[in-house]
């Protein structure tokens, strides 16, 4: 595990994402146990118990994502993990918060003995860590409001983003419809078929996008 404390404490109900390079540190991949997965906890207070074992047992505020096995002892991987705070904490602590049974590892891999109990494990380079709040939207291009139940309804996905307006603009540049926190989707069925242009922005992030939309029957 590694743990840092950071310069001021998370807001309660704000979404973060956590960044940070590693690489393996070990040189023979059959020397150690690569699991596939980070994990991360965010505490009020920082962890000083020299028994790391018992760490297995607390539920980390997320994980990364992915299934592939942090193996690459050549290169620095980026890894991204994205929580939601409590409120107040200070310090985040990394590392695979599963006990070794429930861990996936690449195998065959070597153990250690403590205590009589032989357990799993290896050791990770992590480097340039940087925690920002997390936000992020995702337009869609196409959709058919023909009532078949299938993609009859546009609607953007928005993450963290309050204050968000879509305009959604026809060919002559008239507006057909304005989206917002209050006012999620677009049914489309007003509209003919075409395509549309819509523009998308907010204050608070400092976004502007623009791009098109299609109706399709």
């Amino acid at each position: 595990f590694i743990q840092n404390e950071i310069f001021s404490p998370l807001e309660q109900g704000k979404i973060y994402k956590l960044s940070f390079y590693y690489t393996l540190a070990w040189g023979k991949e059959s020397d150690f146990c690569p699991a596939n997965q980070f994990g991360v906890y965010a505490s009020n207070s920082e962890f000083k118990d020299s028994n790391a074992f018992w760490l297995s047992q607390i539920i980390p505020n997320g994980f990364s994502v992915g299934n592939q096995f942090i193996d690459d002892t050549l290169n620095w991987n980026k890894c991204e993990i994205i929580f939601t705070a409590s409120g107040g904490e200070k310090f985040l602590t990394i590392g695979n918060f599963q006990d070794s049974t429930n861990t996936t590892f690449n195998q065959p891999c070597d153990t250690s003995l403590w205590n009589g109990i032989s357990y799993a494990g290896t050791y990770y380079y992590i480097d340039d860590f940087s925690l920002n709040e997390y936000f992020n939207f995702e337009i869609p291009n196409v959709f058919t409001p023909n009532k078949d139940n299938a993609n009859d309804m546009f609607f953007p996905s928005i993450i963290n983003i309050p204050d968000w307006e879509l305009i959604i603009l026809n060919r002559w540049g008239n507006k057909v419809k304005v989206l917002n926190a209050l006012n999620t989707e677009w049914d489309g069925i007003e509209a003919s078929d075409g395509v549309y242009f819509y523009i998308f922005k907010s204050e608070e992030r400092q976004i502007v996008k623009q791009g098109f939309i299609s109706i399709i029957r």
